[in-house]
């Protein structure tokens, strides 16, 4: 989705050929990079990815990434025009002979700009939407990350979602982060948490929360990396989340710069550190190196599969509330009451099964992203209740959508009661393994039903992208 030109030159330049060139030419940069093979650089205002030229064997190539901000799009202009009067060639559109660069300002026009920002924005809200996990891009000076909740507070969510002002104003939201980015402190480290599975190879990135002698290490802001590490050196007490849920242990005092970033708004004291640190412990998984297998997708026996129960004339879940839900899995908070919780663990799986009135059956599947934790009694009785945080991979309106009902459940595993009783039940093995083909069969013939009103899927991790 990036587009370049290049040059194909034996001169050779130095960076200050370039700089210069733009500077006679009326434009101020800054430069993130300043020496080849690759220099990266931007307007002062209005920049998110910047542009960069890149020294090869044969010439120069000059590349804007996608969902680059207008200013860095017209930078792009700028520089393909500087580069072809220093090279004294014509440059070529992603190397193509076919695809000559005349008039970079021609080409690279207004209109050109809106269509790069259009696509882009499409085929990364329909990425996302159906990933269901959030995209991570280099920025000028630091990552931008884009996620359901950002696209949908900007209206944008959702497969080919389009509107030039709700874009423009992400863009400018964007801008100002990036800005906050490139004056303030972040978090992160060029540390690495190494996967004690070499063959698996999934090493971690770190930002890091540190406190010691009783003073939290100076910071400005949360930045982007796998795992969001909280460390009190002064008790020795560690604790690694997944960046994506870095938002449940945050106080008021932090603000969104994007989907997994936060700008700190006041000094984060030592009491507030310690409380985040114990709060987080539950949302520290026991292989945080290893990605749970969503159900559907294959039976992976280091997770155990609980049943969730759900009669809507009960619960304090309500079936209107349900079926909006389908339409806002992406961006909604769940949790459900877990009563093998002894048995429970992060990343196990779930499936939610209505039961009682109605059409009753599998409503909700997917895999937990918490610990169990003790809260208030969701009926009000002021029982003893667990609970654990979930992600769903599929959810569905059991009033419309074609469903897996407790009459297919009780033939297909009639070892387990289907019909009710206790929230969190576990199945053992060879029910789970059912349960699992019964799931499988269900997905390949309902994805392509998906609207987000009757039936919702989504389907794994989103991997960083130019």
């Amino acid at each position: 989705m990036s587009v370049s030109v290049k040059f194909r030159t034996a001169k050779q330049f130095k960076s200050n050929d370039i700089v210069d060139a733009l500077f006679d030419k009326g434009v101020s940069v800054v430069w993130i990079s300043q020496e080849f093979p690759c220099l990266k650089f931007g307007t002062f205002e209005g920049a998110i990815r910047g542009v960069e030229i890149n020294a090869e064997e044969d010439g120069y190539e000059v590349r804007v990434c996608s969902y680059a901000s207008t200013a860095d799009y017209e930078l792009f202009a700028e520089s393909v025009n500087v580069m072809s009067r220093l090279t004294d060639t014509i440059g070529l559109i992603d190397d193509d002979e076919d695809s000559p660069v005349i008039n970079a300002f021609v080409q690279f026009n207004k209109q050109w700009i809106d269509d790069q920002h259009k696509s882009s924005s499409s085929v990364v809200s329909a990425l996302v939407s159906h990933m269901g996990k959030t995209i991570t891009m280099p920025g000028l000076y630091g990552d931008i990350c884009i996620g359901p909740k950002i696209l949908s507070q900007f209206g944008l969510l959702g497969t080919g979602s389009y509107s030039k002002s709700k874009f423009r104003k992400l863009q400018d939201f964007l801008c100002l982060s990036q800005e906050k980015a490139a004056s303030c402190e972040g978090t992160g480290t060029r540390m690495i948490l190494a996967d004690p599975d070499e063959e698996r190879g999934n090493d971690l990135s770190i930002s890091m929360i540190v406190l010691k002698d009783n003073q939290i290490a100076e910071f400005d802001y949360i930045s982007n990396a796998d795992v969001l590490c909280l460390a009190d050196m002064d008790k020795g007490d560690f604790v690694f989340i997944p960046m994506e849920h870095a938002w449940k242990i945050l106080s008021n005092e932090f603000v969104k710069l994007d989907e997994l970033q936060f700008y700190a708004e006041e000094k984060l004291t030592v009491s507030e550190f310690r409380e985040m640190l114990d709060f987080a412990k539950k949302h520290q998984p026991s292989d945080l190196h290893k990605d749970a297998v969503y159900p559907g997708q294959g039976y992976d026996e280091s997770q155990n599969t609980f049943i969730l129960t759900w009669n809507p004339a009960f619960s304090s879940a309500k079936l209107d509330a349900h079926n909006e839900d389908v339409g806002q899995m992406l961006t909604q908070y769940f949790n459900w009451s877990v009563w093998d919780y002894e048995k429970a663990r992060y990343g196990d799986r779930f499936y939610l099964v209505r039961c009682g009135q109605g059409n009753t059956g599998v409503v909700m599947s997917g895999v937990f992203v918490s610990n169990p934790y003790q809260s208030g009694d969701w009926s009000g009785r002021g029982r003893v209740t667990y609970y654990m945080d979930m992600y769903p991979n599929v959810i569905l309106n059991p009033d419309m959508a074609p469903m897996i009902t407790t009459l297919q459940l009780q033939k297909a595993i009639p070892s387990f009661d289907w019909t009710g009783g206790r929230s969190g039940r576990m199945l053992n093995p060879e029910e789970a393994k059912k349960m699992e083909l019964l799931w499988a069969d269900y997905i390949k013939e309902n994805s392509d039903k998906v609207d987000g009103v009757t039936l919702n899927m989504v389907n794994g991790r989103c991997e960083p992208i130019e």
